[in-house]
């Protein structure tokens, strides 16, 4: 468990749980255990750089919105590598609302991309949306696509066609 600052070098996780609050003065690797940053939540620094293998899981808490004291946080002030899995769980009962942002990755730069994203359910209506995850580390809500979205879509494009069809000359 780290609590404050490691003295440099490289930490290797290769099975069970590396986690807490403070930052790790040099690499991590994670080739097959858990890294979970904070304290249930809280934020955890790398100085260096970080690498997860496909075995490796990173597993991040969200209780709030708050980045660091409501939800992990894994600043990586070198290159992030990313593969294997990302799980996010819920705390204490939180339930996301539309709208909401969880900044749960901040990095100089990225490679990879995981392999399975583990989210938990959200209310009726409501999505995740991972898109910017590899680009700014960000997880969203947002609102799932409704039937009537979709229906009102579908009635978008027969109007098109049939108008398209009126227009062209036989």
């Amino acid at each position: 468990m780290l609590r404050g600052t490691s003295g440099g070098g490289t930490l290797n996780c290769s099975q069970g749980e590396c986690s807490g609050s403070g930052t790790i003065g040099g690499d991590a690797n994670n080739d097959g255990g858990t890294i979970s940053p904070g304290n249930s939540p809280g934020e955890m620094s790398i100085e260096g750089d970080f690498s997860q293998s496909e075995e490796g899981t990173l597993s991040m808490e969200i209780a709030g919105t708050d980045a660091g004291s409501d939800h992990d946080v894994l600043t990586v002030d070198g290159e992030a590598t990313l593969d294997g899995t990302l799980a996010v769980s819920l705390l204490d009962g939180f339930q996301p609302e539309k709208g909401n942002s969880f900044d749960l990755l901040n990095f100089e730069s990225f490679t990879g991309e995981f392999d399975h994203i583990e989210l938990p359910d959200l209310g009726p209506g409501l999505a995740w949306d991972t898109s910017l995850l590899r680009s700014i580390g960000v997880l969203a809500v947002v609102p799932e696509p409704g039937a009537f979205g979709l229906l009102l879509l579908a009635g978008v494009a027969c109007f098109l066609l049939r108008w398209n069809q009126v227009r062209r000359p036989d």
